[in-house]
């Protein structure tokens, strides 16, 4: 399996280990037993209280220098018209092109400015993947980097803090 040496701490990571991944929406730790108890979350959907309405999805990273995605598992927030038409359509074998207007749900410890906040597009991919998630706001850090791509050792340097 190819490793690629990390720019924080030198060590080298399987790339197959490279890709963070957030289980749940960041707001989701911080409501009180009984908001929970009027929510749902599964492995791919989460509402909160029937107000809050959140999508697990994928934000793709390029890696310059191998051709492929680093991807960071996130969720992402969207209207309740637009979660309740994934929800009738994520099964489906060409689910609707449209661009869902959403805001990432997560804050990816990585970057020095908050991420959770970040408004973006979710594109629905296919029935067995996840949606994808692009940032819209350029003028920070995790957006350059989605926008222009990093090297392997950056990717790799996104979990850090994972081995320690």
């Amino acid at each position: 399996m190819q490793e690629v040496a990390c720019e924080i701490c030198g060590k080298p990571h399987k790339i197959k280990d490279l890709e963070v991944s957030y289980i749940k929406p960041d707001v989701y730790l911080t409501i009180s037993e009984e908001i929970r108890k009027n929510s749902k979350l599964s492995d791919d959907l989460c509402q909160i209280n029937w107000e809050r309405y959140f999508v697990r999805s994928v934000l793709p990273i390029p890696m310059n220098d191998f051709g492929y995605n680093y991807h960071f598992g996130i969720w992402v927030e969207v209207s309740e018209e637009d979660f309740n038409m994934i929800v009738e359509t994520w099964q489906d074998e060409n689910p609707t092109p449209n661009e869902i207007l959403g805001v990432l749900a997560n804050d990816i410890q990585y970057f020095q400015q908050p991420t959770d906040g970040l408004k973006g597009v979710l594109k629905l991919v296919d029935q067995n993947k996840r949606p994808q998630f692009y940032l819209r706001q350029y003028n920070h850090e995790l957006c350059q980097d989605q926008k222009n791509g990093v090297s392997s050792q950056k990717a790799a340097s996104f979990n850090h803090l994972l081995y320690e």
